[in-house]
């Protein structure tokens, strides 16, 4: 995953710097790709250290004297077993359909409605759509925290980098 990180970042900083921008405004369209590539590399660089600093054991070895056994490693050795048992190979990677599917509609819904809704109201309602299936239980909160952000995303595009987001019924205002 770091690697894939790293990769991504690479792209985009090789992508945006090829650009041909007629623009000489500051911070202009690069600055986007730019912070998102940087932004990669600090969470790759951070996944890489919490890696290294928290080693995940491929299987939990058992120890060869049963006097250095303790009762909660024999709790996590028995559930561990009991595991391994009860599930094949195939069963071990599996996707939480019931979550994936509702994140893979609101997605859809969110490009189809963009256009006529406009980005305030569609990105608010695909933030707010993605908490409540990820399993929040506020869902007032999300709205509003949704709408904030949604807002934020719009000023900061239209105002600082100049690059207006489809406004949707707001057009005429």
């Amino acid at each position: 995953m770091v690697g894939l990180l790293l990769i991504l970042a690479a792209v985009l900083i090789f992508d945006a710097s090829t650009w041909e921008v007629a623009s000489t405004a500051r911070p202009g369209p690069k600055f986007v790709p730019f912070i998102v590539a940087g932004a990669l590399v600090v969470i790759a660089v951070a996944y890489a250290i919490d890696i290294f600093r928290k080693p995940i054991a491929i299987q939990p070895t058992v120890p060869e004297s049963a006097t250095e056994l303790s009762v909660d490693m024999l709790h996590d050795l028995s559930r561990y077993e009991e595991a391994s048992a009860t599930s094949s190979t195939s069963e071990q990677f599996h996707s939480d359909w019931k979550t994936l599917l509702p994140v893979v509609f609101s997605f859809l819904a969110f490009v189809l409605i963009l256009p006529y809704a406009g980005w305030v109201i569609s990105a608010a309602a695909l933030f707010w759509a993605i908490a409540y299936f990820l399993g929040s239980t506020r869902p007032v909160f999300d709205i509003w925290i949704a709408l904030i952000v949604s807002s934020s995303v719009q000023l900061i595009f239209g105002g600082v980098l100049g690059l207006n987001l489809p406004a949707g019924i707001f057009g005429g205002l």
